[in-house]
């Protein structure tokens, strides 16, 4: 006989997909490891505080800073690759090809 017999299925919250994610638990609760892990609540910006906390962490976190800085670049260098790809594809001859990767491009 198992020491955990049974699953538990949660339906989970979805919002542009036609599906539904599930979430299965194979272990009891009970015999899960009872440490909280860090969830973001939508209501702690409703807080007086939250902004100012959220400032004066963000400015002394220079880790997440140097990977925002990053990412931003990042972001940019890919934006100003597909804008400069639509000028061309946009200003070449209409063919089903060229659509398609117009289509794509500006998705």
């Amino acid at each position: 006989m198992s020491m955990f017999p049974e699953a538990n299925i949660k339906h989970l919250v979805h919002s542009t997909s036609d599906h539904c994610p599930l979430l299965i638990t194979t272990i009891k609760e009970e015999y899960m490891n009872k440490r909280e892990t860090f969830k973001f609540q939508a209501w702690w910006v409703f807080e007086e505080t939250f902004e100012a906390k959220v400032k004066r962490i963000w400015d002394t976190a220079s880790g997440l800073r140097r990977w925002a800085i990053r990412i931003g670049i990042s972001r940019r260098r890919k934006k100003e690759i597909l804008t400069l790809k639509l000028f061309k594809l946009m200003e070449a001859e209409m063919t089903d090809d060229n659509l398609v990767e117009l289509l794509d491009t500006k998705e």
